[in-house]
């Protein structure tokens, strides 16, 4: 009887350690994906991310500015702001932006009055792609922005004197312009306390 009572206490802490370890399994799976997708070139510039169109939608504008020196009133720009998916799971689960999180900044045209559209406008030709990138290790400021335009393979980081400073001024949490991203806020675990 003894034998058996022992040998069930085996069976049972070889179960806890079998799921405890599948736990820690999926914890280190479900963190490489950030620290895959951030690619540099050998000149430390940032490689643009392919499939940055694959992102999740975070937030949306339409000739949102930061300054009284934008585009006359007509020639706004749409911009879409996506997260890299395994950073959205990530504050989702958090609240915070983990190491090696990116956001893509599409800025597109804007269009009207074309085919059937009699009213209103739309998100017509991309002009131009901006990266933000937390990267600790490698930008002392922590976060750091990237301009692409419309097929540059490959950025150096702009001066900390342009995005940075305005991001790390006017950013709701971490740099980040909550305010304008409702996912942001609604998947956020941390809202209410």
């Amino acid at each position: 009887m003894k034998a058996r009572i022992w040998m069930v206490g085996i069976a049972v802490v070889a179960l806890v350690l079998v799921l405890s370890g599948g736990w820690l399994w999926r914890g280190a799976v479900a963190s490489s994906p950030l620290a895959e997708k951030v690619n540099y070139d050998d000149q430390g510039r940032l490689l643009f991310p392919q499939d940055w169109r694959r992102w999740v939608l975070v937030g949306s504008s339409l000739g949102l500015g930061y300054s009284d020196r934008e585009g006359p009133a007509g020639q706004q720009a749409f911009h879409h702001v996506l997260m890299e998916p395994s950073a959205f799971q990530h504050f989702e689960r958090t609240g915070e932006f983990a190491e090696k999180t990116m956001f893509a900044l599409a800025i597109y045209s804007q269009g009207s009055r074309e085919s059937i559209a009699r009213a209103g406008s739309y998100t017509k030709d991309l002009m131009a792609v901006e990266i933000a990138l937390k990267d600790s290790e490698r930008f002392d400021e922590g976060w750091a922005y990237f301009g692409f335009g419309t097929g540059r393979p490959a950025s150096q980081a702009i001066d900390q004197s342009g995005c940075w400073s305005c991001h790390n001024q006017h950013g709701q949490r971490d740099n980040v312009f909550m305010q304008f991203y409702p996912v942001l806020r609604e998947a956020d675990p941390t809202a209410g306390r």
